[in-house]
């Protein structure tokens, strides 16, 4: 999974999305070691697991922040706890301006989430291949389908249970061997059509420019019945 999966790879640092981790990470080890606050040996284990998950997985990022922020808030100058304390016995007036700061809030969320259901059609449009979807739910494939992996949750949103996929996102479910059978008929390597044969697959739903498109193309026994300018459909 860490070798085909971009969140299961380690963090890459040239890239400019993973320097939040970065420097967070960075400022962890350099609050400890300017402050040197008294830690307990509980949090030590949770911040090396953490350090060591984060490091490992992209995906495992939120547990180091999750582990890292508490660490790092509780090592800060006892100076910024006696400023809460005092803004504690602040008159009333700036409890009214949190509560209309959390009403703005919570405003800007509910108009934003109007705003993503509105554009949930486009979004799809831009992302999956709903006219290949739709194709498929008018004319329901015969046996079981392959699927291009980034595909495999939004075809079962669309067609479960009348279409089973190949595989979808949950690859720590479906095992290494099936990871290494996707891939290699996906990118045609080694015996590339066994999986096909062996999974009696007689769909397969792919980006139209996949290396397993360029070879279903000329492979024997395989005609395209249906294509758009993001996937295409062959069926054996």
């Amino acid at each position: 999974m860490q070798g085909s999966i971009g969140e299961w790879a380690s963090p890459n640092f040239h890239q400019a999305e993973q320097l939040p981790f970065l420097l967070l990470l960075l400022a962890t080890f350099a609050t400890l070691a300017w402050l040197r606050p008294r830690i307990r040996p509980r949090d030590i284990l949770l911040l090396s697991a953490g350090v060591f998950a984060g490091l490992s997985s992209i995906r495992m990022v939120p547990f180091f922040v999750l582990v890292a922020v508490p660490v790092v808030a509780r090592s800060l100058p006892s100076r910024a706890s006696r400023q809460h304390s005092s803004m504690r016995q602040r008159p009333a007036g700036f409890a009214i301006l949190n509560g209309l700061i959390l009403l703005a809030m919570a405003g800007f969320v509910s108009l934003h989430l109007v705003q993503v259901i509105q554009a949930q059609p486009q979004a799809e449009a831009r992302h999956y291949p709903t006219g290949a979807v739709a194709y498929l739910a008018a004319h329901p494939p015969v046996g079981p389908i392959f699927n291009h992996y980034d595909w495999g949750g939004y075809l079962i949103f669309k067609l479960y249970p009348g279409t089973r996929v190949y595989i979808d996102g949950r690859a720590d479910l479906y095992g290494d061997r099936l990871m290494q059978q996707r891939a290699d008929t996906y990118y045609l390597m080694n015996d590339w059509q066994q999986s096909l044969s062996q999974w009696k697959i007689r769909t397969v739903i792919v980006p139209n420019d996949s290396p397993l498109a360029i070879g279903l193309r000329s492979a024997p026994g395989w005609v395209q019945s249906y294509e758009d300018s993001k996937s295409v459909i062959f069926s054996k």
